[in-house]
């Protein structure tokens, strides 16, 4: 997998990451996300597939999420500090709600310094932009559209990289089934490049019907080139 290649495959982790937002009376994270029944947490494991040889090591990305009985995300945790191979956490996003909606979001490290912040933007009750200041210079900013269901249908995201002044810009077409699940994304860069196709194939799920191993296919790759491994728990 080559740089750009890398770099899609964050931006698009970075795209589904921060799904959290409908109407200001009926808004529900997980409904936006796709989740199934009434989730309390969820521990996510990202792991990007390595093309440098099976010696080379590549850690995974590791958040935890919380929700209320109401299905708002009110927090994220990211355990993306390692020594010897174990992840502790060095990262938690406490997430502001208003009128139903989520506002805006905080983010320290362990040692309760400032990492990042969040502000949400809504244009209406199916649509919303985020914008996202971190400390290291990182800067994104994603528009996103709802469909009537209030699950995310389309986005358009930039993302400007610590001490570099270009910025990756890309719009996402965002397909589900029946059930709500995603099962294919076309990302289009601004650049001009081919549009990019990634499908997501459930290998397993729980009895709610969410997805505890899931793997994501490059079309131009083809080849698996990321996995995800989920954990739920319940009210």
């Amino acid at each position: 997998m080559n740089c750009q290649t890398k770099l899609g495959v964050c931006c698009l982790l970075l795209s589904l990451f921060s799904l959290s937002c409908q109407d200001k009376k009926s808004f529900n994270s997980l409904q936006e996300t796709g989740y199934h029944g009434k989730v309390s947490k969820v521990r996510e494991e990202f792991w990007i597939k390595s093309n440098t040889g099976e010696d080379h090591k590549v850690r995974p990305t590791i958040s935890i999420h919380y929700y209320t009985k109401a299905g708002q995300q009110v927090k994220v945790e990211r355990l993306n500090s390692w020594e010897d191979d174990v992840p502790s956490l060095n990262y938690t996003a406490v997430y502001q709600w208003k009128g139903g909606r989520p506002v805006s979001y905080q983010a320290v490290d362990r040692k309760q310094n400032p990492v990042e912040k969040g502000t949400y933007t809504w244009s209406g009750s199916n649509q919303y932009s985020l914008d996202v200041e971190a400390v290291d210079g990182m800067r994104s900013h994603v528009e996103r559209i709802l469909d009537e269901k209030g699950r995310v249908k389309e986005s358009f995201s930039q993302y400007k990289l610590p001490r570099r002044e270009d910025m990756y810009e890309n719009r996402m077409l965002i397909q589900r089934d029946e059930k709500g699940d995603l099962i294919k994304t076309v990302t289009i860069p601004k650049n001009g490049e081919l549009p990019e196709t990634t499908r997501f194939v459930y290998a397993t799920k729980d009895q709610q019907g969410n997805g505890t191993l899931i793997y994501l296919l490059r079309e131009k790759a083809g080849d698996t080139v990321a996995t995800y491994i989920r954990q739920f728990e319940y009210y």
